[in-house]
């Protein structure tokens, strides 16, 4: 085994943060190992004024981190397991993955606000977002994208009403703590979680 391992993340706050929890991990497992942490922005974190469904659906958080792994740049990349495609690069696996975090989802306003008494203005870039909220409340939806400090930024802004977030990003975060935001947990059998939402991915090559 390399006595450094070189780990892929994106750069964002929430990002580093899972990908030191993983790094503590692999310390554990192998006591004095080094960790190496390279960053990097995906076009996912470029182009933020689209659903992701129009520029290459999850796949594009991923796979500038999978050619990495496969060109021997970094060892192991760090995702957020809902941010996965269904297939992986040819010669890569998922190699292992956190216990999972909290997976539900969850509705944010800012703290002493008024909303208004027509649809609420909700942002959010996921269509299973858009479609639930939708059925449980007088809602439309605008599209939302960036890390977790973005939208929040643009909540505060009054850009929106309110915005939804994994509930396990803000727990990672501490943010559920934050003095000017209401946090409404939304039940998980009323608000169906992506599949694999709270969860830490590891992907890596075969073997």
């Amino acid at each position: 085994m390399n006595d450094i391992i070189r780990i892929g993340t994106r750069k964002s706050a929430l990002a580093l943060i899972q990908t030191q929890l993983v790094a503590d991990e692999l310390r554990q497992v192998c006591p004095g190992i080094q960790v190496e942490i390279v960053t990097k922005d995906t076009l996912g974190d470029r182009i933020l004024d689209k659903p992701l469904q129009e520029f290459g659906g999850k796949g594009v958080f991923v796979s500038e981190f999978e050619q990495a792994i496969q060109e021997g740049v970094i060892d192991l990349a760090v995702h957020s397991a809902k941010d996965m495609p269904e297939e992986l690069a040819k010669g890569l696996v998922i190699a292992a993955a956190l216990p999972r975090e909290d997976a539900g989802d969850v509705l944010v306003t800012v703290k002493g606000r008024p909303l208004p008494d027509g649809p609420l203005l909700v942002g959010t870039g996921s269509p299973r977002r858009q479609v639930q909220i939708g059925e449980m409340r007088n809602a439309r939806c605008a599209l939302l994208r960036g890390n977790i400090q973005t939208r929040l930024n643009k909540l505060r802004e009054g850009e929106y009403d309110a915005i939804l977030l994994a509930a396990a990003g803000l727990k990672r975060m501490g943010l559920f703590s934050a003095p000017e935001f209401s946090f409404e947990r939304l039940l998980e059998k009323e608000f169906i979680p992506a599949g694999g939402q709270g969860i830490i991915a590891v992907e890596s090559r075969e073997h």
